[in-house]
């Protein structure tokens, strides 16, 4: 007996006799429930950053079977609803999900995402060292990037937190630190 293309309820009767009497039949019949394919999506964040864990999850109520290959790892069970995956160096990494129905043998169905894997920024300051006391000085973060300075010690920030290039006042003998995050 061959599965229709569709999910549905489908009897299937079989009848039987004994071959040296023809007269003893008997007939059976049995009610069988065909289930389509399983959902099977999966949901989480695309892009993310290197060096990031990020959580990734298919459709409730099914069996899982989860699987993550090129810059990325997975962490934990590959059998939940969800899973955790660690981002490795800048490229992409691939995620495979199986669903399954559970207790109908055969029911299946394959999902995969495809998630790109953003490098770290660069982050360089360029500018004087040493300099002298009760000067300004002019401090340059790398191109195509945002920025956020910050200065501590003795030196004060004259000029936005948030431009390519800084201008510091110097204090006091002694030292100042500049700080950058950049973000692409």
């Amino acid at each position: 007996v061959a599965a229709g293309g569709s999910s549905g309820t489908y009897t299937v009767s079989l009848t039987t006799d004994n071959l040296s009497n023809s007269t003893c039949i008997n007939t059976c019949t049995k009610v069988v429930t065909v289930t389509g394919a399983p959902a099977c999506t999966i949901t989480g964040p695309d892009p993310v950053c290197f060096n990031t864990t990020n959580t990734y999850t298919g459709p409730a109520g099914l069996g899982y079977q989860w699987a993550v290959s090129g810059n990325g790892t997975l962490l934990g069970s590959s059998t939940g609803s969800s899973i955790q995956v660690a981002a490795g160096a800048s490229g992409t990494y691939t995620i495979n999900l199986t669903t399954s129905i559970v207790g109908a043998a055969g029911c299946t169905n394959t999902c995969t995402k495809t998630v790109t894997v953003n490098a770290q920024p660069p982050c360089t300051i360029t500018g004087p060292s040493p300099v002298c006391f009760n000067t300004t000085n002019t401090y340059t973060g790398p191109a195509g990037t945002s920025y956020k300075w910050a200065v501590s010690g003795n030196g004060t920030l004259l000029s936005s937190t948030t431009g390519s290039s800084i201008q510091v006042a110097a204090g006091a003998s002694g030292s100042y630190t500049i700080n950058l995050t950049t973000d692409n």
